[in-house]
């Protein structure tokens, strides 16, 4: 049934899929088809299977191993093929015969498969959990989205961290590219952290385009940083105030809108730099006075007029521009999402200070809900910056906590076994006199 290419992979695991390959050329194609059926056939085996080789640049292959099943890739192959796989492989296990021989298969057109994973990209891909908030995947027209999530569905540690496939079809592979750009750029999910904005980078890379990517590509080109994306500060907070201010009209159901007045100021917090800034309206015209802090006068000044709005959707008009970006408001957070990704506007104007808790503070928190593997320390040991005191794993990956401070264990607020949540206190550090 031809090959699928899945060079794209970050530690061994893999992110996108396509059918056919753009490295193999019919000749490597047919003795590739030849040698996985003869291994097949040297082992007697019946039943849906999957060969898997690597491909060095000179066009030799490696037979790596055989998987004795479908897998995660299937849909591209069915998308050029035009065959139900697992139908097949259902017919295969009652004993029937295959419902076509070998010389009428055709390969038709192009597909390309990402998996959109519950992780941070800008924490090094680190699997992330919480609840699904808002759930829309792109028009059915233009893509094939394989899930099982809905609004409401828990995203667990116990789990692989993959929420959907996304995949699209084309006469060309350049025409499923432009599908794939438009279909994840459609897809709208809220209430937990994903990677859809760095698929839609990743695709958009020269080396994939190209169709020259190895499976070494997405640690040499983003090295061991993951992947960080800050959007524009003032039309991002512009939005986000927007948004509070009309909030039952882009979140259906909401009651929490915002009561009308013509100037509003705010304090909202985007990553870790909070922002006061003051929302001015004049008739269906905004401006967004950006400050320094509450006692010094206003650095920027972004105008944004409203078009119009609809469930999850704002249509606004951003320096003579037209433009929209997907919402959802839940509690004191507004999640948006202008195409490359959902960032989190989170609502401080009526939250008391907090104690410092960044780098150096001592305060150790957990990265993700998991559960405590290890405890390396108790409390009245001496420790030294960098050094490993706790560990907690979930979705099959582990995460070391370790020391931001020379100082002493005050305390450990956990033990082994036990199972936390993102951001929980695990315990504490005191500095060295």
């Amino acid at each position: 049934l031809g090959e699928r290419d899945c060079s794209m992979q970050r530690r061994h695991q893999k992110v996108v899929e396509e059918a056919p390959s753009p490295a193999v050329t019919p000749s490597i194609r047919q003795a590739m088809g030849a040698a996985a059926i003869k291994a097949a056939e040297a082992c007697h085996y019946v039943g849906a299977g999957t060969v898997e080789f690597l491909l060095d640049s000179q066009g030799n292959f490696y037979f790596l191993e055989m998987n004795t099943r479908l897998q995660v890739e299937h849909p591209v192959t069915e998308m050029i093929t035009g065959e139900d796989l697992v139908e097949w492989q259902i017919r295969v296990a009652r004993g029937e015969r295959l419902p076509k021989l070998q010389e009428q298969i055709t390969l038709n057109g192009h597909a390309i498969e990402v998996r959109l994973y519950a992780e941070d990209p800008a924490n090094l891909f680190l699997p992330q959990t919480g609840d699904i908030l808002a759930w829309n995947p792109a028009c059915e027209s233009l893509a094939r989205t394989d899930h099982g999530i809905k609004v409401g569905t828990p995203v667990s540690r116990f789990y692989d961290p993959m929420l959907a496939k996304i995949i699209c079809w084309g006469p060309t592979r350049e025409d499923a590219l432009r599908k794939l750009n438009r279909a994840l750029q459609q897809t709208l999910l809220m209430g937990v952290t994903h990677n859809k904005g760095f698929l839609l980078d990743l695709i958009r890379t020269e080396a994939f385009v190209s169709g020259n990517a190895t499976t070494h590509f997405i640690g040499d080109h983003y090295g061991n940083q993951g992947w960080q994306y800050m959007p524009p500060i003032a039309e991002t907070l512009a939005i986000a105030a927007l948004v509070k201010h009309h909030q039952p009209l882009t979140n259906p159901g909401s009651t929490g809108a915002l009561p009308h007045v013509s100037r509003r100021p705010l304090i909202l917090q985007l990553g870790k730099q909070a922002h006061p800034v003051t929302l001015e309206q004049h008739g269906e015209s905004y401006t967004l006075k950006i400050h320094s802090d509450t006692t010094v006068g206003a650095i920027e000044h972004a105008d944004i007029r409203l078009i119009d709005t609809a469930a999850y959707q704002i249509r606004y008009e951003w320096e003579g521009i037209r433009k929209s970006a997907q919402v959802f408001v839940s509690g004191i957070h507004t999640f948006i999402d202008t195409g490359h990704g959902a960032v989190c506007i989170e609502d401080q104007t009526h939250r008391a200070p907090q104690a410092y808790e960044g780098p150096g503070s001592g305060q150790l928190k957990a990265p993700m809900d998991g559960a405590v593997t290890a405890i390396m320390v108790a409390a009245g040991d001496e420790v030294k910056k960098g050094q490993t005191l706790l560990v907690i794993e979930a979705m099959k990956m582990e995460h070391l906590i370790r020391a931001d401070l020379d100082g002493v264990v005050t305390e450990i607020t956990v033990q082994k076994g036990q199972q936390v949540k993102g951001k929980q206190r695990l315990g504490s550090l005191r500095q060295s006199a």
